[in-house]
């Protein structure tokens, strides 16, 4: 039986603790990968991390200071701390 060559449509759920989580692909198509790499400035590796995540993010339960839904886009993204980024 041969292989499957495509990427799984899975999503993995990431526990940041506090009861909080985040959701993301658990893998990116060659074509998501390829526009990414597209745009990677040597120069510049952060230039790589953030587009993956941008392209990685499915959904999340994180709140604002007023304990409301934050929507995950990619303004909300880059507003997200570092420690959360990197958990």
């Amino acid at each position: 039986m041969s292989k499957n060559r495509f990427i799984s449509k899975d999503i993995v759920t990431i526990d940041l603790g506090d009861n909080d989580w985040v959701k993301v692909k658990k893998e990116l198509s060659f074509d998501q990968v390829s526009k990414i790499y597209g745009k990677y400035d040597e120069n510049d590796p952060s230039s790589i991390a953030f587009p993956i995540l941008v392209a990685s993010l499915v959904e999340w339960n994180l709140l604002d200071e007023n304990n409301l839904l934050v929507n995950v886009c990619e303004e909300n993204i880059k507003q997200l701390d570092t420690k959360t980024v990197m958990a």
